[in-house]
């Protein structure tokens, strides 16, 4: 049976030992999207996310997302919601929807709630003997960062529409032939399509020695960006250990 400290563990290791993987996290936010459900959350914080159903400019960003959601890999991870964050029938749904195997299956939150102290404690130094790169949004400063990432790519709210920015990076590994790196999205839905369609560049060019991690908001306070998120604020879901 998966554990909270457990996958946490996993994931802190590989990035420890230079292990490569691509982890991709999945809340209702993403479910929303990937449902074609209505959704605007470009009002919170700095600026979010929306989905229009009925617009088609939102169509191939859909297209890409579900793509992201099913692809199947040893090396590529998929973090759902967890049957005591949104009770157990939405949780056996994403697992379903999703058709992984329990081995890439993963929490969505796995890096916050009681596993936040052990990110800042633990998953912080290890990154730090890393070379990284980080993807986020527009407005943040790097300068809080507890590393200093070797490149910066900024996106603004609603980027998961376009792959301007997934293909700019695409375009930087090949051409710059960049290896053992951990790049590091905290560009919301973004992050999702990006994590996937570079961890399939890598596999197309036989490069698989980089790191994909879609690490939502585990560093906003660190880039300066509005805090929205419970464990950030000081509520109770900081000690909350999460079950599968």
């Amino acid at each position: 049976m998966k554990t909270f400290g457990q996958d946490f563990t996993i994931f802190l290791n590989k990035v420890r030992f230079h292990q490569p993987f691509a982890l991709s996290r999945w809340g209702d936010g993403e479910l929303a999207l990937l449902e074609n459900r209505a959704i605007d959350l470009l009002s919170k914080g700095d600026g979010e996310f929306r989905n229009i159903p009925d617009d088609p400019s939102y169509d191939t960003a859909r297209k890409f997302l579900n793509d992201a959601f099913i692809f199947r890999d040893p090396s590529y991870f998929i973090g759902i919601a967890c049957r005591c964050c949104v009770g157990d029938d939405k949780h056996e749904y994403m697992k379903k929807l999703s058709g992984q195997p329990d081995s890439t299956l993963t929490w969505a939150n796995v890096f916050v709630n009681s596993n936040y102290k052990l990110f800042l404690e633990q998953f912080i130094p290890a990154l730090s003997g890393r070379k990284t790169v980080l993807v986020s949004h527009e407005k943040s400063d790097i300068s809080g960062l507890p590393f200093k990432p070797v490149k910066h790519f900024k996106v603004t709210p609603d980027a998961w529409k376009s792959t301007a920015v997934t293909e700019e990076i695409g375009e930087w590994i090949l051409k710059d032939n960049i290896r053992d790196h951990v790049f590091l999205f905290a560009s919301g839905p973004h992050a999702n399509i990006a994590v996937y369609q570079l961890f399939c560049v890598g596999l197309v060019a036989g490069n698989t020695s980089n790191t994909f991690i879609d690490a939502g908001s585990v560093f906003d306070r660190m880039l300066g960006l509005r805090v929205t998120r419970r464990y950030l604020q000081g509520g109770p879901t900081i000690n909350k250990t999460c079950v599968w």
